[in-house]
């Protein structure tokens, strides 16, 4: 009976973390924050009750999240002396949670079956609600920009979805993560109806990333199809590719008009957007912020020297006071900007997570993990980027511990 409360307690804070599905309590009369802090509670709290010494150090998750937590406080004192910043809580508190709740998660279920089948019960229930919210989303703006409203978060009205992930980048990488791991851990190319539904599924993953506008999560996928392609090349999968290509161009240049009609009229679509290039209005913004960002981060690092950062704590203040573009769109570099030189330990953590991949033979999804990192801002701390490493170290753990056997 313990036990599958548990498991119900478990797999709600999962889905509530992944999902952001907090972010709706609002409409129940509940403030998100109260939600939050009850994630973090009943993640603490199974944590310190299931918490083991040798499942702690074997994932990589938590060597980042004590490297954060331990030296961002050191770095929090030095910066407040130096630049007067003030101290702000939001990531610490979210990869403290993350930490928990994945540490709980690798503990509690005792054996890789029953943690495969959490990945499986994860995964689709993620997909299926972020594909209802997508849907819903773009058929109904305005009542679910409503629906944040009722817990006073803010979200903009756009024709770019991105549910209650918010940002439509993070919403089509965490499709993405999702729909890469289903092949791994459900797919079966021998069944029909396995096949038929991930065939669905892909295409759904596809549509919605379309509807998001995000370049990046379109590049994110791209990058695992052309994996699927070259995975086991032969001559019949060459055939297929020179037909299907034959195909598409013959139906491209046959109906070039209407792709011309629909990228007017949907600019911020992902293949819009990457058709109209600088021509885009929305296209040429996004890639002047992203740039303005990258040199402003560049820049903190230098007025740093390099050598030190105001850690997890100091970074928003310290950032607001020295820049007024958007954080730096690029992992390393906000890295750097937090940390300084000691920004060179989550790059090694980085490092040992892609010889993981490797030793599992998944190393497809350590580079869809990169480019989720290395095109958005603060991806290490998302729920979305623990939870993709989380499966990395499951997946080595499980093949480290079938060789050992």
């Amino acid at each position: 009976m313990w036990y599958k409360i548990e498991k119900i307690n478990n797999i709600s804070v999962g889905i509530m973390l992944l999902t952001n599905l907090y972010l709706f309590s609002g409409v129940f009369g509940i403030p998100s924050d109260f939600i939050i802090v009850l994630c973090l509670f009943i993640s603490g709290i199974f944590f310190l009750i299931n918490f083991n010494i040798t499942h702690f150090i074997n994932q990589t998750n938590n060597w980042n999240t004590v490297f954060y937590v331990i030296i961002s406080i050191p770095l929090c004192f030095i910066d407040w002396i130096i630049n007067n910043s003030t101290p702000i809580f939001n990531d610490f508190i979210r990869v403290l949670i993350y930490c928990f709740y994945f540490s709980w998660t690798y503990s509690f279920y005792k054996d890789f079956s029953k943690l495969k089948n959490w990945f499986l019960i994860i995964t689709s229930s993620t997909f299926v609600i972020l594909a209802i919210q997508g849907l819903f989303e773009s058929s109904n703006p305005v009542l679910f920009s409503l629906l944040f409203s009722g817990s006073n978060q803010k979200k903009v009205l756009l024709t770019r979805i991105g549910g209650s992930i918010v940002d439509p980048n993070s919403y089509a990488g965490l499709l993405s993560f999702l729909t890469i791991i289903i092949y791994f851990e459900w797919f079966k190319k021998d069944v029909l109806y396995n096949k038929i539904i991930y065939i669905v599924m892909c295409i759904t993953t596809l549509y919605l990333i379309e509807l998001s506008g995000s370049r990046q999560g379109l590049l994110m996928f791209l990058c695992f199809l052309l994996y699927l392609f070259f995975k086991n090349i032969n001559v019949k999968k060459v055939i297929y590719l020179a037909t299907s290509l034959i195909i598409i161009i013959v139906l491209i240049t046959a109906s070039w008009n209407e792709i011309s009609t629909y990228v007017e009229k949907n600019p911020t679509a992902s293949i819009s957007r990457f058709v109209s290039g600088d021509n885009s209005s929305q296209s040429n913004q996004s890639n002047l912020d992203r740039k303005n960002s990258l040199i402003s981060g560049i820049n903190l690092v230098i007025d740093n020297y390099f050598l030190y950062g105001p850690g997890l704590l100091n970074f928003n203040s310290r950032w607001e006071n020295f820049s007024e573009t958007h954080v730096p769109h690029n992992g390393i570099i906000f890295i750097f900007d937090q940390f300084g030189i000691l920004g060179l330990v989550p790059l090694f953590v980085l490092y040992k997570i892609a010889k993981r991949s490797l030793n599992s033979k998944i190393f497809v999804f350590f580079v869809v993990i990169f480019i989720f990192y290395s095109l958005l801002p603060n991806s290490l701390f998302y729920c979305t980027a623990y939870f993709a490493t989380f499966y990395i170290d499951v997946k080595y753990l499980l093949t480290d511990s079938t060789k050992n056997e």
